[in-house]
């Protein structure tokens, strides 16, 4: 599959470069013997970044660069334009009202009892400055949250293809979760940022143990701007979402839109990882912020499945799901029934249970869909070192007294968000009872 999308893209450069061209053993066209294609190094990796110069092409893949064109290099010089020069502003416009207004920092993260200091800069109708404005009236408000797009309709999904040949002889049984509620119709208000606001434009967050959001309004003459403003709480630190609004994301949480919903399902709030848009598959969602470290992070895990025979076999289509904590994963995997500990997914070799280049650990794993399980990882930084001790159990068991799986990272992530991991393309994940609690750096490994 990689090779062909290589192909495909080999010949657009060939026709960009006027010439024939080839790349290992994939040609795109008859190489002429003046045309050659040097290749810094072989293989087919995702690529990062393509760049043009002196007449060829360059392409930097996840760990090799390649170079697409004839073998001799001739400088190319092209004159660029000068870029066009910006009217300075008449001085009988300098004292005009801005046209807009611009409120800076304009993204903040705070914790209860912090100050944050906010200045206003204004500019014309064309953008250009007029300078910092003093004469702000200030205020606490909420932020507007676009109307989500309509959900796509019925799309054949990859886990489907089998389906659509013929060779699934058992009907996919009917999600048992409900549909969830319709889209708003427009823009909606959101925000239940507490604090004082002073005239000189000084924030004091409340002191709440609630996660709180919303925004820094500052109206000069007609217009007004606004920061976002997030505040979040010390650990420990519960979240049942039986308060979140159903249809929305929890308000301070961070990659969550178009990924992440609340939900009903079976009389009680989730959060869901939908799957209304393929290309988010693959989904992550944090709640926290980069600096956290010594943590524990808990929750409660459910995912629906499809099974269906094929010639025989009979396959089952389940989602992945996992905690995150300190950019380290405790993972599901469904469809392989594993458990997984790692770094970086990215990394993971094709066969997770055997050794690879990537830092991780993952073992056989006997689970069911349609079943909650709790997950718990728990990062402690030691001796220059991250100790990752993961484990899972039914929801409703005792809690083993060992982990079920550990790892030792020598070149360690030593701080990070805590956050929630998911990949479906065809059933949603449940997630509930999230916890975060402090831990001490020097805990034992062995304790739970």
């Amino acid at each position: 599959m990689k090779r062909n999308r290589y192909v495909h893209a080999l010949a657009i450069f060939t026709l960009l470069l006027g010439s024939s061209a080839s790349i290992g053993t994939v040609s795109a066209a008859p190489v002429s013997p003046s045309v050659q294609v040097s290749v810094v190094a072989a293989g087919f990796d995702n690529p990062r970044g393509v760049a043009i110069s002196d007449g060829h092409i360059f392409l930097n893949a996840a760990n090799k660069f390649y170079c697409i064109g004839p073998k001799e290099f001739q400088e190319q010089k092209v004159e660029v334009p000068a870029a066009p020069k910006e009217e300075p502003i008449p001085d009988n416009e300098k004292n005009q009202p801005p046209a807009q207004v611009q409120v800076v920092p304009f993204d903040v993260v705070m914790h209860p009892g912090q100050k944050q200091e906010f200045e206003v800069y204004g500019f014309d109708a064309k953008g250009r400055p007029l300078g910092q404005i003093k004469q702000v009236q200030w205020a606490l408000g909420q932020l507007t949250l676009p109307a989500p797009p309509p959900r796509p309709a019925a799309l054949m999904r990859p886990n489907s293809a089998a389906a659509a040949k013929g060779e699934a002889t058992t009907p996919a049984p009917k999600p048992v979760a409900p549909p969830p509620p319709p889209a708003p119709t427009g823009p909606t208000k959101v925000g239940n940022l507490q604090g004082q606001m002073d005239k000189n434009g000084t924030f004091t967050a409340a002191e709440s143990k609630a996660f709180e959001g919303g925004a820094v309004d500052a109206q000069a003459g007609n217009v007004t701007g606004h920061a976002r403003v997030r505040v979040i709480p010390p650990f420990p630190w519960k979240m049942d979402f039986e308060k979140s609004p159903v249809g929305k994301p929890p308000l301070t949480w961070i990659g969550a839109g178009g990924k992440f919903a609340v939900q009903e399902v079976e009389n009680n709030h989730v959060l869901t990882k939908l799957t209304d848009i393929p290309l988010f598959a693959r989904a992550r969602t944090y709640f926290g912020v980069a600096d956290e470290k010594n943590y524990t992070i808990e929750a409660d895990i459910m995912v629906r499945e499809t099974t269906y025979n094929d010639n025989g076999t009979i396959v089952h289509k389940t989602p992945d799901a996992g905690v995150i904590n300190s950019r380290y994963v405790l993972e599901l995997k469904g469809s392989k029934q594993t458990l997984g500990l790692y770094a970086w997914g990215a990394a993971l070799p094709r066969v997770e249970t055997e050794p690879g280049l990537a830092t991780h650990v993952t073992i056989p794993f006997k689970w069911k869909a349609n079943k909650w399980y709790r997950l718990k990882l728990t990062v402690l930084q030691e001796s220059g070192k991250a100790m990752c001790m993961g484990k899972v159990w039914a929801k409703g068991d005792s809690e083993p007294g060992d982990w079920t799986v550990k790892l030792e990272d020598e070149t360690p992530n030593t701080h990070g968000s805590p956050g929630l991991w998911g990949f479906s393309n065809d059933h949603e994940i449940y997630y509930d009872n999230v916890s975060v609690t402090a831990e001490h750096a020097n805990a034992q490994a062995s304790a739970k």
